[in-house]
């Protein structure tokens, strides 16, 4: 299930936080699997954790969707950033261009074909709410309506309601003849120069032979692809059009800590030593990652750059810290100790990296090793907020008893540990804080506090445990004016909804724009929460906000939404 966001997650730091708020596991190569991308008809910004391996986008395109599909665009005519490399699709927020899109028009603004106007009302002055991530770049998403009705004008709102969406669908069905008219045209234009459809769906792509390409080949990208058998055909030893190397049986024994493999591999295809995957992983790296320290000895005696660092900035130690290898993470501080200061482009160090992979003897290891243990990422994280959003307990508990002073930092965002741990939804962590004299009721800098992240963020257990131990929580007003019951509608949990109305909490709230927990849920495009409040609360479908904008009319965009992407 895919939902509608404001934003898209711009660096590694958010796309953790959102990939464990939406509980996104790994494909099959250890890939994450959340996805922030436009859906096909570049009305909106979508996220949802992807079912399979995420693949890999060739370069000159980028990536949209609809109903769980993945499609490539063409985006060699933008004006600037269409991406020059392949990149694998859940680190698509490195190329913002991608993302930046003018929904009024349905287009990317980097194309030059692209009219610079945006609509009357856009998803920021509709919502006006925080984002569970409040410092991402703001993208151009606007809603389909540039009129509102006032209901002092006129006597009777569902005629209005009714004349509205007659005509929005009778434009809509004219709109969408012209535009399968024009696709058609651009499709036989594209084939004529190319053979290749501008949308065509990930898994039809073909490789450099004409042959399909295979589930393997989009995979090693960012972390490596783990192969059932040695592939050793020639595919694996060339290079593609652009001059990046595919994915190799070398990379792969590496991966795999495949000693025997590796070995025939170096003797066979010695070529393969030096080979780079598009996300910019060497062998040295992939050797990291398997954990097996004999094959990255192997590697520098064969003249392989165990220094090399991805796209991403990582280098071996990062590489070992964030899977947890101790023996690895070992044996590379004693023989390159230069690589323990360096920070990736996140700003994350290696025992930030510790902190996310969570073991306790690898970040004693690099702190015995004069590693700055209290340093902090782009985004204003150190080590106990990575421990927390990763909900560590273990880890959590080292950490404050042995760098108590970290407890009190607040991030860029303004994110203490308190929240950060609402956000991961360990309780034991919480209790752990407030016995350390954290401030549990402190607020982010657009007024959020525990319960409000607890219940965007779907946490029942959590949610429950915070009402209990600190009713006052529950009539707090953010902001924007949303309190636990908007910020419950918009994370889609019913029973924290009936929870929160349990304990008195106004479930008719309005917010400052005059939204109401169905306005919410319906933008959101939660079906069980609209049913839901539509049985217990029936008085709310007549409420309109201040834009004279009703429940039809919120819903009505998210169902013409589904209209455009079905077509």
């Amino acid at each position: 299930m895919s939902d509608i966001v404001e934003y898209c997650p711009t660096n590694l730091t958010e796309v953790i936080a959102a990939s464990a708020r939406l509980n996104c596991g790994e494909d099959r190569f250890g890939n994450d699997q959340y996805l922030c991308l436009p859906n096909v008809r570049k009305t909106g910004l979508v996220e949802y954790c992807h079912k399979g391996v995420i693949p890999l986008i060739p370069s000159g395109y980028c990536v949209d969707t609809t109903g769980g599909q993945l499609y490539s665009r063409k985006c060699e005519q933008f004006l600037y950033g269409c991406p020059s490399q392949h990149f694998q699709t859940n680190k698509i927020y490195r190329h913002p261009a991608c993302l930046n899109i003018n929904t009024e028009n349905r287009c990317y603004i980097a194309d030059p074909s692209c009219p610079n106007t945006t609509s009357t009302f856009t998803t920021e002055d509709m919502m006006e709410t925080s984002s569970t991530y409040s410092n991402f770049s703001n993208t151009t998403v606007n809603t389909l309506y540039t009129t509102t009705t006032s209901l002092e004008d006129v006597p009777d709102v569902g005629a209005v309601v009714g004349g509205v969406l007659a005509a929005v669908f009778v434009i809509t069905v004219l709109l969408i003849l012209v535009r399968v008219v024009l696709r058609r045209r651009k499709q036989r234009k594209n084939q004529l120069r190319d053979g290749r459809d501008e949308e065509t769906p990930l898994f039809e792509l073909t490789n450099e032979t004409g042959n399909k390409t295979a589930e393997n080949s989009n995979s090693p990208a960012g972390n490596g692809g783990q192969t059932e058998s040695l592939q050793t055909e020639p595919d694996n030893t060339r290079s593609n059009k652009n001059g990046k190397n595919k994915p190799n049986a070398l990379h792969e024994a590496c991966n795999n800590a495949k000693l025997e493999i590796f070995k025939h591999c170096i003797q066979t295809y010695p070529d393969l030593l030096h080979n780079v995957d598009n996300d910019g992983w060497n062998a040295a790296l992939y050797a990291a990652r398997g954990g097996n320290v004999k094959i990255l000895q192997l590697l520098t005696n064969n003249e392989v750059d165990v220094k090399h660092k991805n796209n991403d900035g990582w280098n071996i130690l990062h590489v070992a810290c964030v899977n947890s290898n101790v023996e690895m993470s070992r044996s590379i501080i004693q023989t390159y100790p230069d690589l323990l200061q360096n920070v990736d482009n996140d700003g994350w160090n290696a025992a930030l990296h510790a902190a996310r992979g969570g073991n306790v003897k690898i970040l004693q290891l690099l702190a015995n090793n004069e590693v700055d243990v209290k340093h902090k990422n782009n985004d204003g994280w150190n080590i106990l907020h990575v421990a927390y959003v990763m909900s560590n307990l273990e880890m959590s508990r080292y950490i404050i008893q042995t760098y108590p002073d970290l407890l009190h930092n607040v991030d860029n965002a303004g994110w203490n540990a308190a929240l950060h741990t609402a956000r991961g939804g360990n309780v034991k962590i919480l209790q752990l804080l407030a016995n350390n004299e954290v401030d549990v009721k402190h607020k982010d800098n657009n007024g959020w506090n525990i319960l409000n992240v607890a219940c965007v963020n779907s946490n029942l257990k959590m949610s429950r445990y915070i009402i209990q131990t600190y009713p006052e929580f529950l009539h707090n007003v953010d902001n924007y004016g949303w309190n636990a019951a908007l910020h419950a509608a918009k994370g889609g949990n019913v029973k924290i909804l009936q929870l929160l109305a349990n304990n008195e909490v106004d479930v008719k709230h309005k917010d400052n724009d005059g939204w109401n927990i169905l306005h919410v849920a319906c933008v959101n495009s939660n079906l069980e929460m609209s049913r839901y409040i539509i049985q217990t609360y029936p008085d709310l479908l007549h409420n309109v906000d201040n834009d004279g904008w009703n429940s039809a009319l919120h819903a009505a965009r998210e169902e013409m939404l589904r209209f455009y992407n079905y077509c």
